[in-house]
């Protein structure tokens, strides 16, 4: 923005007002605008109210924060824009309307007076005087307050470090690596490469539906979302029809398609993805070459996401290759005891509990899926010396403490060496592999699953990215699904984004539809599509996760080696029933994981931002008891995401936290500190002997202090990368949505592959789980096809 532009000459979102606005830059401004001139690298900051420090200020030489670029949010074009759009867009209305509220109450005359003990507007303060009253809204005895000020600073600091211009360079990051674009794009040419506008769009017909002019096209299968259920489930289907193995008829094509043939350069089976499709995948686009630019570009919402009561923050895939492209590389199989509860949930049913009593989830096909699917992503464990430093500390730690830890399975090709060259950029896109048939990089379900199919002899598979389903088709006296309908958003160059006014309505004639958009979009489609099911959008599992940084005496390079190779164990099993929480490494990409380091004034935190490369962020992850809910707005059919962490499930947490932390001071870690506010922050004494943690008086006054702070929603940050359940698989629709071939309960030919099928959280990543679904349905589908009963 250029220096005679005012903060206010930059219009802010339709939901606020201009003085709301103001007042919102006015926060931010204060929350990570530019030091005073006399504010050092540990510049007069004070803890807000109720925060301690325990243990001796440390002596290290630290990174003076003042060699981070002084970006002014209010001044910065990227930032306001990010910013307008992230409350125009991106969370939920209600957030919107709920932050508006908060800056009227804390920014009016009548407000200033009793939260901030003026009666000038916040917008008329100086920074530092609005940073000092920001503190006491921390402390304050108002929940709706603490609320407040909590969400809008995580949103600020995540915008702030992905738009302010030189800061990863300053913090040491040096960025994602970029693959060579042209050897990406000349080493595999599959033929055909992908389904674009000018081959099976330019194929079908113009008709009229719904009212509005639309190009219609049909394919045998219609597969929704090209993540780790829809791409293992359509390998699966494939392997199956192309082999024939099934009862009755082979001729499958004639099943799916009557009497009638599949017009010409129509492919019997179409995955649709309304993310873009990046290289090295035939007809991507390149890579980001910015942090910031790649959460954009592959995440839902560009990785601003919340629930409807800003309790916690959301991250889905949002790419070809779903969720899978974006995981960090963690395969777990689900624990047994997870799985025999679902195998319980499977017998509830008196007709069908005979028929369940041994269980699908404890049976050899189960246990053969898992395998086919191990084997198809190329599962790894590594090595000792596959740790990077932040897994070692769990692994030697977990060692010295006699608690359970485990290597973590990773599905890459190659060697480790090769994988670790992406580091924490493997949630990005993983850059260890510039060809989708290379022997190296992470084996995502698009590279494993979908790659190999494009061009295959027999049965056709085409993909088609930048396609939005509005709602599956059903004709309503046969309760048969007919296809789609939806459109396609026109492509930029950068492969972001899409212009509404552009973009080409399209009606997709299927004999089978498959829902595998996730556990947010497959149950809101079925809800447009207006499916009836006391179960369909409930159940829903995040696994609510906290996080914790820790300070290190020598650089330990966050963004470096792979990111999640270890999990303690010891304390997943709390409640005797399965519940409890695993302890795993953090992805530590700048605006990922500095956002949540906890704010105790703008220097404070900007110290904690110059010392990135001696930071750690290690995770506790909640296998949550209780849900949340999916609805759509009854007007709109937005997508509505409604889920609160539990007491019971925060208790969980505590403990993992209260864990974690005892190995960080074991394995000498210099500071701890997680996201909760007011929380205390341990420092370690460097003049004093180094002694086990229960004999270091001030540690355990911190972690005494921890319990009694408390974790509770307006304090702490949660979030969560996992979503499960809300079309629950069970023997009958009075117990779920789905039955156990994936069919939609009262639907024929509707199916749903995807982490929404789940009975229940997994407890893990739920990245290999979901695969294993997609083999298992995709095997019964093509049973169904095979002998004409789908």
């Amino acid at each position: 923005m250029s220096s005679d532009q005012t903060p206010l000459s930059f219009a802010g979102p339709s939901g606020l007002s201009e003085y709301q606005w103001a007042t919102l830059l006015a926060v931010s401004d204060a929350l990570v605008g530019p030091l005073s001139a006399d504010a050092g690298a540990h510049g007069a900051s004070s803890d807000p109210a109720n925060s301690t420090t325990q243990g001796a200020s440390s002596d290290l030489s630290e990174p003076d924060s003042s060699v981070l670029p002084q970006c002014r949010p209010s001044e910065t074009r990227e930032f306001l824009e990010l910013l307008r759009d992230t409350f125009e867009t991106r969370v939920p209305p209600r957030a919107t309307r709920e932050l508006g509220i908060f800056l009227s109450i804390v920014g009016s005359t009548v407000g200033s007076v009793i939260f901030n003990g003026t009666s000038t507007p916040l917008s008329n303060l100086g920074p530092r005087d609005v940073e000092e009253i920001i503190k006491g809204w921390y402390g304050s005895r108002l929940r709706p307050i603490r609320m407040g000020i909590k969400a809008t600073s995580i949103i600020v600091r995540a915008i702030w470090l992905r738009t302010c211009p030189g800061l990863s360079t300053a913090m040491g990051y040096p960025g994602p690596p970029v693959p060579d674009a042209t050897r990406a794009e000349a080493g595999h040419e599959p033929a055909p490469t992908s389904l674009a506008e000018d081959d099976i769009l330019a194929k079908g017909k113009t008709v009229v539906y719904d009212g509005e002019p639309a190009i219609e096209i049909r394919t045998g299968v219609l597969v929704i979302g090209s993540g780790s259920g829809g791409s293992s489930f359509t390998h699966s289907l494939v392997q199956r029809l192309a082999a024939g193995d099934g009862e009755g008829e082979e001729d499958w094509k004639s099943n799916l398609y009557g009497s009638g043939e599949l017009e010409q350069g129509m492919p019997d089976i179409l995955v649709v993805e309304r993310g873009k499709k990046y290289l090295p995948h035939p007809g991507g686009v390149p890579l980001a070459k910015t942090e910031g630019q790649g959460i954009e570009a592959v995440m839902e919402s560009g990785g601003i996401m919340t629930t409807e009561e800003s309790s916690i923050s959301l991250i889905a895939g949002s790419t070809w290759g779903g969720g899978s492209r974006i995981n960090w590389s963690a395969c777990l199989r689900t624990d047994r005891m997870v799985r025999e509860e679902w195998t319980r949930h499977m017998s509830r049913d008196r007709k069908q509990r005979k028929a369940w009593e041994d269980g699908m989830f404890m049976s050899d096909e189960w246990q053969d899926c898992t395998e086919a699917v191990e084997s198809r992503i190329k599962i790894q464990t590594p090595r000792l010396e596959d740790h990077n430093r932040a897994n070692r500390v769990l692994l030697d730690g977990a060692r010295r403490l006699g608690s359970s830890c485990r290597a973590v399975p990773q599905n890459i090709s190659g060697t480790f060496e090769s994988h670790k060259s992406c580091g924490a950029n493997c949630m990005i896109g993983c850059r260890a592999h510039d060809r989708v048939d290379a022997d190296a990089g992470k084996m995502s379900g698009c590279r494993a699953f979908l790659g190999p199919l494009y061009g295959q002899a027999g049965v056709v598979v085409k993909g088609l990215d930048g396609f939005e389903v509005e709602r599956v088709i059903i004709d309503k006296n046969t309760n048969r699904v007919e296809g789609a309908w939806g459109w396609i958003n026109s492509k930029s160059e950068s492969g972001g984004g899409s212009d509404p006014t552009t973009r080409q309505r399209v009606l997709i004639k299927a004999s089978v539809v498959v829902a595998s958009a996730g556990s947010f979009h497959s149950p809101a489609l079925l809800l447009r599509s207006g499916i009836k099911n006391p179960h369909l959008g409930r159940n829903l599992h995040l696994h609510p996760t906290v996080i914790v940084h820790s300070k290190w005496k020598d650089e330990v390079r966050p963004w470096e080696g792979t990111i999640l190779t270890t999990a303690i164990t010891e304390y997943d099993n709390l409640d005797g029933m399965g519940h409890g929480v695993k302890i795993e490494a953090m992805n530590m990409l700048p605006s990922f994981g500095m956002a949540w380091a906890p704010w105790e004034g703008n220097s404070e935190w900007k110290e904690r931002v110059a010392m990135y490369r001696y930071t750690m962020g290690h995770i506790v992850l909640c296998r949550d008891r209780d849900t949340g809910t999916i609805t759509v707005d009854p007007a709109t059919g937005r997508l509505q995401v409604s889920y609160v962490p539990s007491p019971f499930d925060r208790a969980h947490t505590m403990q993992g936290v209260l864990a974690l932390s005892k190995i960080l001071h074991t394995m000498g870690a210099l500071e701890i500190s997680m996201n909760t506010v007011g929380a205390p922050v341990w420092r370690r004494d460097p003049s004093a002997e180094k002694v086990d943690w229960s004999s270091d008086d001030s540690f355990v006054s911190f972690l005494e202090n921890m319990v009694k702070v408390g974790n509770d929603l307006d304090r702490t940050g949660y979030g969560s990368a996992h979503q499960m359940g809300t079309c629950r698989m069970a023997t009958s629709p009075s117990h779920g949505v789905v039955d156990p071939t994936g069919q939609v309960y009262g639907v024929k030919g509707l199916y749903v592959a995807d982490a929404s099928v789940f009975p229940s959280a997994s407890g893990v990543n739920p990245m290999l789980t979901t695969m294993t679904f997609g083999e298992w349905i995709g095997r019964r589908v093509a049973t169904r096809i095979l002998s004409n009963d789908f």
